[in-house]
């Protein structure tokens, strides 16, 4: 229920989950056609939709049948359509990492293979969006945020050939992929042309790339604690999603760094002409500020940091929060796979699908 109903509309309500299956009935009157699967009625939409944001599994079926009031080989359809949507881009993806890695020369120590799926698949999630500051791709955003991420880490830690920074970098990439298809209206995330950015996607790509199941699992499902769901009334209230960080220190530490480049580096402007504007960016900023606080304290206390590395953990998370224009130019300078324009990272991926 937290994916649909994240403002906790319907927790007072008799039967929950009933009343939220009402509600999607009621915004999705008309099966939806998708390219993949076609005609798709309300009911089997969210078993899909349950699949891919790693809520359904095939161990699972049974339990989520009851209350979707679908027989499982109802549900068993359109989960495996998901799977084989998953399987496919992930091998679209990882053909194109291979492409960019030969047309560009790079190599490991360059970028892991981790970070260069990652790349692709955000180019493409962000295709045709712009940045609200200035006339640039979105990607250019989560592009930031991953750096910000790899000029902190480095400056701490000292871990050649470990993952997890490639790790970081990946969430950090992909960590507004899902929340950028979400429609306000209550209609399916299922419609948009890229769902490329799902965390049953995310995972396979991550197995793929011979990253353990739990831990491919677990970094996929980061990205619905960094997505900011629409609820019913239409908005996410920003304090509910901050709370949302506690005990997900990775999920955290990409949270501060996306919120340092929009606040701190690249934030939006006051607007000369309007008083109500610059209100709500004040109380914006106000936003940001408190989130920081509570994201830096829910780092520090979360009991999977601990030991002999802890000090050096909170000078990773508090660094983020230091860095400047400055620091976000010197790092791409210095990291070839960030100078791949976001254009060819999207051509090389049309072209393995095209190629299918």
């Amino acid at each position: 229920r937290n994916f649909y109903d994240p403002n906790r509309t319907l927790a007072s309500s008799e039967h929950p989950e009933d009343a939220l299956l009402s509600w999607l009935d009621s915004m999705r009157q008309q099966p939806l056609d998708l390219p993949h699967i076609g005609a798709i009625a309300t009911r089997q939409l969210v078993a899909m939709e349950l699949t891919h944001i790693g809520v359904i599994t095939p161990e699972n079926t049974q339990l989520h049948s009851d209350w979707l009031g679908l027989r499982p080989e109802k549900i068993e359809q359109v989960t495996e359509a998901a799977r084989n949507y998953a399987e496919q881009t992930a091998r679209f993806c990882l053909s194109a990492v291979s492409h960019i890695r030969h047309q560009h020369d790079l190599d490991t120590r360059d970028a892991s293979d981790i970070t260069l799926s990652a790349a692709v698949l955000s180019a493409n999630a962000h295709r045709g969006q712009p940045r609200v500051v200035g006339n640039r791709p979105y990607y250019t955003h989560p592009r930031a945020v991953a750096l910000l991420i790899g000029a902190s880490y480095r400056s701490i830690f000292d871990e050649d050939g470990s993952l997890t920074l490639p790790l970081h970098e990946f969430q950090s990439l992909l960590h507004d992929g899902l929340e950028n298809i979400i429609p306000k209206d209550g209609s399916s995330f299922l419609a948009a042309q890229n769902i490329i950015a799902s965390p049953l996607v995310l995972s396979e790509v991550l197995r793929r790339l011979e990253v353990d199941n739990d831990t491919a699992r677990r970094k996929a499902l980061g990205i619905l604690v960094l997505t900011k769901p629409v609820g019913i009334d239409g908005t996410m209230k920003y304090d509910i999603h901050t709370d949302g960080f506690e005990n997900h220190p990775d999920e955290s530490v990409t949270k501060i760094s996306d919120n340092q480049h929009n606040y701190r580096i690249d934030p939006k402007l006051p607007d000369p002409y309007s008083h109500e504007k610059n209100l709500k960016l004040d109380k914006k900023k106000e936003e940001y500020r408190q989130s920081q606080q509570k994201l830096l304290r829910f780092y520090s206390m979360s009991d999977q940091i601990t030991g002999k590395d802890w000090l050096r953990h909170q000078l990773f998370a508090a660094r983020i929060t230091k860095l400047g224009p400055d620091d976000l130019e010197n790092a791409m300078r210095h990291t070839k796979w960030s100078q791949i324009p976001p254009n060819q990272l999207i051509e090389y991926f049309e072209r393995e699908q095209h190629a299918a």
